[in-house]
């Protein structure tokens, strides 16, 4: 099965950040070509030393895809979406506003 890969960027919306806390509800869109993107909420929360995410994905009309896990060190995130085919990982950025990253599908 062919891999694909997507950049995408997530961006700051509603978020309180102090030292390095993901959690929140961040968004972004992910362009697959030059006519179609399409647009993410991740949702991450932490309870105890866990973090759990949902992913909403509003223009497939998707909501609320639990991920099986979700790792936060340091400044790099991974979200495992393999119950849906998919894993997501970036890098908070030096303000702590936005993560840059990858979606690889298949």
């Amino acid at each position: 099965m062919k891999t694909r890969i997507i950049t995408g960027c997530l961006f700051f919306l509603t978020l309180t950040v102090l030292s390095q806390n993901i959690t929140g509800i961040w968004n972004g869109a992910i362009e697959v070509d030059k006519d179609t993107k399409f647009n993410f909420i991740f949702t991450i929360e932490e309870d105890g030393k866990v973090y759990q995410t949902t992913v909403d994905i509003p223009t497939q009309r998707v909501n609320g895809i639990k991920a099986l896990k979700t790792l936060f060190t340091a400044d790099s995130l991974i979200i495992d979406l393999s119950n849906v085919g998919m894993k997501y990982s970036g890098k908070l950025n030096s303000n702590l506003d936005s993560i840059n990253g990858k979606l690889i599908e298949g």
